[in-house]
């Protein structure tokens, strides 16, 4: 099932010029009963363009062309791109949790703050004007009227800054599956597709929209494959700057 996933995602990326990039992926089974990535890097600064963003070393290496500075992954994890925890006992043919945590390790990580509601209607997390630093990741992200959250880059000291923008204004709205936060793919024709990021509760009492799943990339009751790549992946790899080689239908 893993050497059949890794295959699927090798024969779906190129890299963007005259380079090759191996991608190195460390598979431990130290969970139980779910999943997760760690980056042993975790972000690294580079400039993209003219701009300073947080990426993860996997797009560095596909994207960019530059390699790290760690030996070749050993044994114990060191020098991976990223590490899964994947507990294969109870997941073994959970093809689509893989393929989950795989798109972590490929960029869908944000670093701005999570919104969050009260009963009462109280947003938080994400002040416009707050001056932030981005990942690539979080460049894809669009309100409700499709308008970036993000502007306004300074290169005094690499800080985007936050738009104004409309998002659902109740809880009940916000817990239907679509808090108004939306990652923007695009698609094979360039035509966007804006995937919703899940809503989740934190307690009986709050809301949260989780900026780093787009619920339609990353759900098992939404993504139309799950356990293979599909639409939303190939729109996510095409945001964020991978060339993509998409199966013809």
């Amino acid at each position: 099932m893993v050497d059949t996933l890794l295959e699927e995602f090798e024969a779906t990326l190129r890299t963007s010029g005259n380079w090759n990039a191996t991608v190195e992926v460390y598979l431990t089974d130290n969970n139980s009963g779910f999943a997760n990535t760690t980056f042993e890097r975790t972000f690294a600064d580079e400039m993209v363009g003219n701009t300073l963003l947080w990426v993860v070393p996997a797009w560095r290496k596909i994207v960019l062309g530059i390699d790290n500075a760690t030996p070749p992954i050993s044994n114990d994890g060191a020098g991976a791109d990223f590490t899964v925890h994947f507990n294969v006992g109870e997941n073994s043919d959970n093809a689509g949790l893989l393929r989950h945590e795989m798109m972590h390790g490929l960029g869908a990580v944000n670093s701005i703050p999570n919104f969050r509601m009260t009963e009462t209607g109280e947003s938080s997390g994400l002040a416009p004007g707050t001056r932030i630093r981005a990942s690539r990741y979080d460049l894809q992200l669009v309100d409700l009227d499709g308008n970036s959250l993000l502007a306004d880059y300074s290169a005094t000291d690499s800080t985007f800054a936050v738009q104004n923008y409309r998002i659902e204004t109740t809880l009940s709205e916000w817990m239907d599956g679509s808090g108004g936060v939306f990652f923007r793919g695009v698609l094979a024709d360039g035509d966007a597709l804006d995937m919703p990021c899940q809503t989740f509760p934190i307690s009986m009492s709050e809301g949260s929209i989780g900026l780093n799943e787009p619920a339609d990339l990353m759900s098992a009751a939404v993504h139309p494959t799950w356990d293979s790549l599909g639409q939303p992946d190939y729109a996510f790899f095409r945001a964020m700057g991978y060339r993509v080689v998409q199966p013809q239908p």
